[in-house]
């Protein structure tokens, strides 16, 4: 049985029109991918040392990183005293601002030592035997 179609010839501005639609749409996507690639790329990671003692030290280093622009994640670990932080790479000294941080909250880092009125700001239990091996120094390093 013929196809009353068979014969049907798609006029030559329609099949441009076709073409330029689906040309526009593999563009699109393309761009997309491209996009979507591109941010996963100006997220980085960083992990330093700040001292605590418990599941209170852990709300408030977690809540204090969080606070600043750009840090994405923030996880400390009580029993190893990691700070793992995911932040957007591109802000400039974000690395030094969440030290900073640490500090003005009263914990210190293996970068610097809170101040002393800082630290006794801390509730009871969570004052941290601190060290003179990071005791000493007042400011972080980047």
């Amino acid at each position: 049985m013929p196809s009353k179609y068979r014969n049907y010839k798609i006029p030559a501005l329609a099949m441009r029109l076709l073409l330029f639609i689906f040309l526009l749409c593999f563009a699109s996507i393309t761009n997309a991918r491209q996009v979507g690639s591109a941010k996963t790329k100006i997220t980085d990671t960083f992990s330093f040392m700040v001292y605590g003692e418990c599941d209170m030290c852990k709300e408030r280093i977690e809540k204090a990183a969080l606070s600043l622009t750009g840090v994405l994640e923030a996880n400390w670990n009580a029993e190893n005293s990691i700070l793992k932080i995911r932040y957007k790479s591109n802000i400039p000294a974000i690395r030094l601002k969440i030290q900073q941080k640490m500090l003005e909250i009263g914990h210190d880092t293996q970068f610097g030592s809170a101040t002393e009125g800082a630290y006794n700001q801390l509730p009871e239990c969570c004052h941290y035997k601190r060290k003179e091996q990071h005791s000493g120094e007042t400011k972080p390093k980047p």
